[in-house]
């Protein structure tokens, strides 16, 4: 039997993992608070813009009703905002049946607080994504590249990553999921804030040299602290991983960028704020992570 699969959002990514489970077979229903979002869902399923098209196509999925708790799901993702984690699943647990499978594929360094803190009598799994998206308008997103998931390797991963792989995503279970996590809160917290603050595409922030060189200095400082928490990086080969993400989603705005725009709170928070607080702990100082924070901030 198919498996249905909540999604939890209604923003870009959450408007690109529905399209793509739709399209591969899977019925997908959509949980958010986004109110012109759902009414498009309502009305003609989620679009996506897939790379290289400039229209979008749609595809079906349904909308929870919050009166009807008798529908109960075994697999959720969830695709909020991390500060929206909380509240997402405290609307999310009525509708998950006992031992449900629900994936975060969150920003940040919080995702594993916030989803065990909320997870009694559900199996969470902690992930992260590269794939970039942006919302065109409600309800339906842009793809802008990337197609890489990893998950944490615990048995109960193994259908959820059958059915994304099933979907044209490239997933992988990790051993070492918080290594993952840190790594992902590295480039993060690099391209993020300086997205948001320069307007700029992933693309063209790769040919601003002295651009390039703060986000260096960004990334330098959140390997001490990954190091500090135990986690083994190598500054080098983080510099080359976040030249490759950027161009592999050279066309995207980052999420930052995104919320800036559309005076939305941003996430900088859960990303360069928790690197922050934990760097302080250990007693390192982080000028340019704590100039660039505080300039988000400011917005």
């Amino acid at each position: 039997m198919t498996q249905s699969i909540l999604i939890i959002g209604t923003g870009a990514l959450a408007c690109l993992f529905a399209a793509r489970l739709s399209h591969g077979g899977f019925p997908i229903t959509m949980m958010g608070t986004w109110v012109e979002a759902l009414a498009a869902f309502r009305s003609r399923g989620v679009g996506l813009v897939r790379e290289g098209c400039d229209t979008p196509d749609f595809f079906p999925v349904n909308v929870i009703n919050t009166e009807n708790t008798d529908s109960r799901f075994n697999y959720a993702i969830l695709l909020t905002k991390s500060h929206q984690s909380s509240d997402a699943m405290k609307r999310a647990l009525p509708f998950l049946a006992d031992g449900a499978v629900i994936l975060s594929l969150q920003n940040g360094l919080i995702a594993r607080k916030e989803l065990e803190k909320n997870s009694v009598g559900i199996s969470p799994l902690l992930g992260i994504t590269t794939c970039g998206a942006e919302v065109i308008q409600p309800g339906v997103a842009r793809h802008n590249g990337g197609s890489l998931i990893r998950i944490m390797k615990k048995p109960e991963a193994d259908d959820l990553a059958g059915f994304l792989r099933e979907s044209g995503f490239t997933v992988s279970l990790e051993e070492k999921i918080d290594q993952v996590i840190w790594e992902k809160a590295i480039l993060n917290s690099s391209v993020n804030p300086v997205g948001a603050l320069t307007g700029k595409r992933n693309g063209e922030l790769l040919g601003l040299p002295g651009t390039l060189q703060v986000m260096d200095d960004l990334l330098g400082e959140a390997c001490l602290v990954a190091e500090s928490e135990g986690y083994a990086v190598c500054v080098d080969e983080m510099k080359t991983r976040l030249r490759q993400v950027m161009r592999e989603t050279q066309s995207n705005r980052c999420s930052m960028l995104q919320d800036v725009l559309n005076g939305r709170k941003t996430e900088i928070e859960a990303i360069n704020g928790e690197i922050i607080t934990r760097g302080a702990r250990h007693g390192i100082e982080l000028p340019v992570q704590t100039t660039i924070t505080n300039l988000i901030r400011s917005i």
